[in-house]
């Protein structure tokens, strides 16, 4: 005799934007002119999430450096 089990299933976990670029690339899904469009609706539906934006490290040295600039002029003035 067969028995039945009752279970509830889960959805995969969320695409970062990242990993999504990369598993589209790694299907051949979309071209240079229809990846954004790929990705927006992908981000609309929560299908998958914005990737955090982390400054490059050149910006984060530029408004160092003109923090430091500025607290060198009050000091100076």
């Amino acid at each position: 005799m067969a028995r039945s089990v009752q279970g509830m299933t889960q959805p995969p976990p969320r695409l970062s934007e990242r990993n999504l670029i990369a598993a589209m690339e790694r299907h051949g899904i979309g071209t240079d002119a229809t990846v954004a469009d790929h990705i927006k609706k992908q981000l609309d539906r929560g299908y998958a999430t914005k990737d955090a934006q982390v400054p490059p490290l050149l910006a984060s040295i530029f408004v160092s450096y003109h923090s430091c600039l500025a607290s060198a002029r009050r000091i100076t003035n």
